[in-house]
């Protein structure tokens, strides 16, 4: 599970906060159809958070069940094509004022209503003061999907942002010493690396990326178990050998320790007389 704010005015008029936890809970145009490409930009940069403009994802329409490369990269408009991503790293203090104007610039502007979607955080915030008080980002994300196992308050550790070049002025202007640099993937190509990330042919949005992937999977789990049983029988195997031999040893040990005994009450005499009868 993903979340992924859209921070909107609805028509100048009603004011509201779009909050995403499954995949078919929307309430947003933007939500469903940005989360492919906004993974891939994710995956391309490695970066803990993504920011973009959802005016790239305003006409879209996808497959519901299945997303393929082709599928994707036709849905985009030229102009989109060439938008590319910068990449920063935040703290905790100027990635939640960063949160903060946007909150001003959104749903907590009468006016001035710039949309934003924030991709792989999530905020809590009080309509009153249009203040984010705590933030949380996705620091363990599924192999399989683009779903999040756990959410982590952002207090103490930095991370790494992806935005979209049209928040590039905002940005450094907000932090001027702040270290930003261009990472030159745009939207086809993390449409292209989600694509190939989850099975190279499509991504089934719950579940598995594939059956092929699920069927591999399986079988590599019987190819384990046995590996792990013949080496168990190989263990137990030698363990028992090596227990034998050393029972043949504490019995040849045995028969010298008697022999030596025996000999040791004998004269010299008589000790070479039986050796010479053993010999004859």
């Amino acid at each position: 599970m993903i979340l992924l704010y859209t921070l909107q005015r609805i028509h100048n008029v009603e004011t509201q906060i779009h909050l995403q936890r499954e995949i078919y809970e929307e309430n947003s145009i933007y939500l469903k159809q940005s989360r492919p490409y906004l993974e891939g930009i994710r995956l391309i940069n490695g970066a803990d958070v993504v920011i973009a403009n959802p005016s790239c994802f305003e006409n879209l329409h996808l497959n519901q069940s299945t997303y393929t490369g082709q599928q994707l990269q036709n849905q985009i408009s030229e102009e989109c094509q060439t938008k590319t991503f910068y990449e920063t790293y935040m703290s905790p203090r100027q990635f939640s004022n960063f949160l903060n104007h946007q909150l001003a610039r959104s749903i907590c502007s009468a006016n001035d209503h710039i949309n934003t979607l924030i991709y792989g955080a999530y905020i809590e915030y009080d309509p009153a003061d249009c203040i984010a008080q705590n933030t949380y980002v996705c620091t363990w994300y599924e192999s399989t999907s683009m779903y999040c196992r756990r959410w982590t308050e952002l207090q103490t550790f930095n991370i790494k942002v992806a935005f979209e070049a049209s928040y590039l002025d905002v940005i450094t202007k907000l932090y001027p010493d702040l270290l930003v640099w261009n990472s030159e993937c745009n939207i086809i190509q993390a449409s292209q690396r989600f694509v190939t990330h989850y099975d190279s042919q499509y991504f089934v949005e719950f579940g598995e990326a594939s059956r092929g992937k699920t069927i591999l999977g399986s079988k590599m789990s019987i190819v384990v178990i046995i590996f792990l049983l013949v080496s168990a029988y190989q263990t137990i195997k030698s363990f028992y050998s090596e227990a034998e031999e050393d029972e043949q040893v504490i019995e040849l040990i045995e028969e010298d320790d008697a022999e030596e005994r025996r000999f040791a009450r004998m004269t010299r005499r008589k000790i070479i007389e039986v050796l010479a009868g053993v010999q004859g």
